[in-house]
């Protein structure tokens, strides 16, 4: 019998401090998407990719200790991979800058280090929050060339079904 082959997802530091602070969206829909993938993360069934960057941008004020233990726990499963602001990541954040700029679009350092980090590592699934509100951010870039493609999107439930 074939193996399916676990989903890897990319978040972007806004998923997890919505996650660890148990943030009331106002689709509620994105919620359950979250805990769907923390779910799937927590039972082994999906692989997740972060930036190091996270780490920064994720802070908790005095007092949420229990956010910041929730997050550093996930870093020690097996299969979420944190992975390292390299030379080569921060040229392809540079380049997407460039690129995206030429087009009218202008994004964040920190916003195209995360994008260029799911790109180097040839993620198919960037879930961010990014762009929801007025301002268009990261959202309105799904499938964007300069981005090779990327899906960019919120959470949804049911896109990983639990299933067992």
């Amino acid at each position: 019998m074939a193996t399916e082959e676990k989903p890897t997802v990319f978040w972007d530091s806004c998923i997890f401090i919505s996650w660890l602070s148990g943030e009331e969206r106002v689709d509620n829909s994105e919620t359950t998407g979250i805990e769907e993938m923390v779910f799937q993360i927590d039972h082994n069934k999906m692989n997740l990719i972060l930036s190091t960057l996270s780490r920064s941008e994720t802070l908790f004020p005095k007092g949420n200790e229990k956010a910041q233990e929730r997050f550093l726990s996930m870093l020690k499963l097996s299969n979420v991979q944190e992975i390292e602001v390299t030379p080569l990541i921060a040229q392809q954040a540079h380049d997407i800058q460039v690129d995206l700029m030429s087009k009218g679009n202008t994004i964040t350092a920190p916003d195209a280090i995360q994008l260029a980090t799911a790109m180097y590592l040839e993620i198919n699934r960037f879930f961010t929050f990014d762009g929801t509100g007025k301002k268009q951010k990261l959202l309105h870039l799904n499938g964007h060339e300069a981005l090779g493609g990327l899906e960019i999107i919120r959470p949804q439930p049911s896109m990983y079904p639990l299933g067992f």
